[in-house]
């Protein structure tokens, strides 16, 4: 039976008319124009007897034509998943061609898009779908509306374009853009005024911001409602506080739940004795920010901790755990724990990830700002300041402050092996945290440094390290006072421990994912980046059969932020955390004649090599950690979505289907550039910069 839009009742039936249908009544009963239209159910035969005689009529109550055919799937538009352009649509449909528009929109429903969408977010594929079949409208301009942007709660977003909308939702076009400040109220005029006063009853009365399909033919007319599933949580006004630390440490949520636990009272003062908090302090996406009012507050509590010879005593401690945690990296290296049950396996997860989080503990515990104003006390700021930059010359070397001086005698004596070896875990200064460095990565680097070049650039590093060191070592021979030398190796010391305690940090790290969470992985069917992207306890879990939340996962994915205080730890998400970093991080300086700026529309960064995706072929040949380039953001990048790094297009504007779905996903997505089809080709390195709207060929 069809379904009429004046028998709401029955189309309320979600099961059988689909989220979209759902959608257009609820418009209707908020009193708004919707072009006049009826709905073939999920259940019924579209091969049976009587149902072309049955559609006839039913198209006839629409008048002569043309329709607009459009799917409703009864997975479509929902809350959480919004299926955003995977089914087809069909426009411009005249009286003859009704059926055969009606078979193809409904043969959509198991194409390979749609089985690959369904797929990555672990629902069960729909094989039937509801049909709406409307009057077409033939409007002078037609968009999207969003009633509270995917970047800010605080702004409703209008996307136009001339003619049909249909350009503007497939990506096949770069739209006129528009934002209204909610908190200045509606100021506007003509259809504009309309979609103002119809987004705050929309999303008033539906409880959450929405997303709207609108045509204007001297008439608006709305085509369409459904949740935003891509609107970020609210988050804390930090944006005016003085934020003086940068670390960028491309952390993935696993390590980021250790960091929060080395934070807890508990877990340092049973390491060392002492408890160290964050009074103020966040990680935004894998960067770390600290206060003024964090550094004071740690100074007067290191104050307090600084008595007989507590630096020394706490230097030890460290060094012991660092050496222990070497040792503990090195059995692990060589374990094999293919052999073990799965209870066994787990308990040895849990060990190692508990030895984890004790050997992070010193890069919670920062006494280096202490050290150095104690030294102004001592010595005076002036003479302070000026040592601050050459004592690091008289630590002892670790493996990471050597590093480039490794590298480059390997390309002088064509030796890449031993360098390879000793840099042989991730999140370096060389590398991405999700992979070691490798032999390609090394020539890569190496191609554009001859071996005489590179001799040169040693000779001249070790030459500016001796005479750092000879400065250092006379400037601190000048100073006569006793305590001020002891503070002296206090810093010196510490300046070693913290790369050191990195470094071995960051090994123990790789073979725990190597040896351990690439076993889990294997067994229970799980990519391992999506263990990288639970807490340290949901891993746990897994060895009692629980499940991995997705949802969770992808809000993660858009974007984390983490507050720290002195009461612990809050985590944010959204894409929105993002927009912070534009007031936070420093400006970048990207290298002239290679940057070509776009539209964001999906926040994050991303570095990885391009593929070229033109056709479904294309798609499917994507590799994990490539940068999606496309001419515009067709579904068909739902095939590639779960394996790209990020997205760079051609044309198409934020509010369109594969640009929902890239922040779904949370893949950084940058559109509109113009030209990223015509600048790249396959294989070439990008660094995409969906902060501040760019991408840079490498």
């Amino acid at each position: 039976m069809i379904l009429y839009q004046d028998q709401k009742k029955s189309m309320e039936i979600i099961g059988r008319a689909g989220g979209k249908s759902l959608g257009l009544v609820k418009l209707l009963s908020y009193g708004l124009c919707v072009p006049d239209f009826f709905v073939i159910p999920a259940d019924a035969d579209l091969n049976a007897l009587g149902f072309r005689n049955e559609l006839e009529e039913a198209a006839k109550k629409l008048g002569a034509g043309p329709f607009a055919v459009r799917s409703s799937g009864t997975q479509e538009d929902g809350a959480k998943k919004s299926f955003a352009g995977q089914y087809s649509t069909e426009l411009n449909v005249s009286r003859e061609e009704l059926y055969s528009a009606v078979l193809k929109v409904a043969a959509s429903a198991n194409s390979e898009t749609v089985k690959e969408y369904a797929r990555q977010l672990e629902v069960k594929q729909s094989r039937r779908i509801a049909i709406i079949v409307q009057k077409q409208i033939s409007p002078q301009k037609a968009g999207v509306m969003f009633t509270s942007s995917p970047f800010s709660k605080n702004e409703v977003l209008i996307e136009e374009v001339d003619g049909l909308g249909e350009s503007l939702v497939s990506g096949e076009v770069t739209p006129r853009r528009k934002s209204f400040p909610k908190s200045k109220g509606i100021q506007a005029s003509g259809y504009e005024e309309e979609l103002l006063k119809a987004a705050v009853l929309l999303e008033k009365s539906e409880g959450k911001p929405m997303d709207i399909e609108w045509a204007y033919d001297g008439k608006l007319y709305f085509l369409q409602m459904r949740p935003i599933t891509t609107v970020g949580d609210p988050l804390p006004d930090i944006a005016g506080k003085h934020w003086n630390l940068y670390v960028y440490r491309n952390f993935c949520r696993l390590c980021h739940s250790v960091q929060i636990k080395a934070t807890e009272k508990a877990v340092q003062e049973k390491q060392f004795g002492v408890y160290m908090p964050v009074f103020e302090g966040i990680l935004l996406n894998g960067r770390e920010f600290y206060t003024e009012k964090n550094d004071r507050l740690s100074n007067q509590l290191w104050k307090e901790y600084d008595r007989n010879d507590f630096f020394g005593s706490f230097a030890g401690q460290i060094e012991s755990l660092v050496k222990k945690t070497r040792q503990r990296a090195n059995a692990l290296q060589k374990k094999d724990v293919s052999s073990l049950g799965d209870r066994a396996l787990f308990a040895a997860y849990d060990r190692e990830i508990q030895y984890y989080i004790k050997s992070y503990l010193p890069l919670m515990m920062r006494p280096d700002e202490y050290l150095f104003e104690k030294l102004c006390k001592q010595i005076g700021q002036d003479r302070a300041n000026a040592l601050r930059g050459l004592l690091p010359s008289l630590a002892k070397k670790t493996m990471y402050a050597g590093e480039k001086k490794c590298f480059l005698q390997a390309v002088c004596q064509q030796t890449p092996g031993e360098y390879l070896r000793a840099f042989e875990w991730s999140n370096n200064p060389l590398s991405v945290f999700s992979a070691p460095i490798g032999e390609e990565e090394y020539w890569e680097r190496a191609k554009d440094c001859t071996p005489e070049q590179a001799k040169k650039e040693l000779q001249a590093i070790c030459k500016r390290e001796r005479i750092s060191r000879k400065n250092a070592k006379k400037a601190v021979n000048a100073i006569q006072k006793e305590d001020a030398k002891k503070t002296i190796a206090d810093i010196v010391k510490f300046i070693y421990l913290r790369t050191y305690t990195t470094e071995n940090s960051d090994r123990y790290f790789f073979y725990i994912k190597e040896r351990i969470l690439s076993e889990i992985s294997r067994r229970k069917n799980l990519p391992l980046k999506v263990l990288l992207g639970m807490d340290f306890c949901e891993i746990s879990q897994l060895k009692n059969g629980g499940a991995v939340n997705l949802d969770e996962q992808q809000k993660r994915n858009r974007g984390e932020l983490i507050v720290f205080s002195k009461e612990g730890a809050k985590t944010y998400y959204g894409a929105n955390t993002y927009l912070l970093l534009q007031t936070i991080m420093p400006a970048e300086t990207p290298r002239a004649g290679s940057v070509f700026p776009g539209q964001v529309a999906c926040s994050g960064e991303a570095e990885g090599r391009v593929r070229i995706v033109r056709s479904f072929s294309d798609a499917k040949k994507m590799n994990d950690g490539e940068i999606l380039v496309t001419s515009m953001t067709t579904p068909e990048i739902s095939l590639a979505v779960d394996k790209a790094a990020g997205i760079i297009t051609d044309e198409g504007g934020i509010t369109c289907h594969a640009a929902i779905v890239a922040r779904e996903w949370g893949i950084p997505c940058l559109i509109g550039t113009g030209k990223a089809t015509s600048v790249l080709t396959d294989g070439m390195k990008v660094k995409l910069n969906c902060i501040k709207g760019f991408f840079e060929i490498q």
